[in-house]
């Protein structure tokens, strides 16, 4: 065995007998010799708690705080909590719910009118895009432009037949 070997046991042995002499000398006493018996055991626990709160935390079950775990406990089972009267309350009336068909919010803004010869015609804008619109024609195949009047486009939302209304700004002319 090397030299750093040796070294190594010698330290890991006092450390070990060390560790068993501290297991078993006892801590606080003044002679070296372990107590006897009797000196390990405790002086009866004197009555700490008045008997007043000690007869409430029987009748309540729980007495001096529920959460602490040191508060006596009595063998008989809490009493059942008060019923309390609870006002009758009239029976929910739902409303009649609307299956009518919808459409959604018209995605269409007006952005200028012509008139041709013939018909009129509007410009709308959805998004970005630029549309040109007639009466008869069909928008991104589910708008029908019904009708063109001076105060508004009507359309039909094609899915579920629900008719629209685009209102127009006012003119000065």
């Amino acid at each position: 065995m090397d030299k750093s070997a040796r070294v190594r046991w010698a330290l890991l042995l006092t450390a070990l007998t060390a560790t068993v002499a501290a297991i078993w000398m006892p801590v606080g006493e003044k002679s070296a010799t372990a107590p006897s018996a009797p000196a390990l055991r405790r002086p009866a626990l004197q009555h700490a708690i008045p008997p007043e709160a000690e007869a409430s935390a029987r009748s309540d079950g729980g007495g001096l705080g529920a959460d602490d775990p040191f508060a006596p406990r009595g063998w008989q089972p809490p009493p059942p909590p008060a019923l309390v009267p609870v006002a009758r309350a009239e029976p929910l009336t739902v409303a009649p719910v609307d299956l009518t068909p919808q459409a959604p919010v018209l995605p269409f803004r007006f952005v200028g009118s012509m008139n041709d010869s013939a018909e009129q015609v509007v410009y709308l804008a959805h998004g970005e895009q630029a549309l040109v619109a007639r009466t008869g024609e069909v928008i991104e195949g589910t708008y029908k432009v019904l009708g063109i009047t001076q105060t508004q486009i009507e359309f039909e939302y094609i899915p579920t037949g629900v008719k629209q209304a685009l209102t127009l700004p006012a003119r000065d002319n």
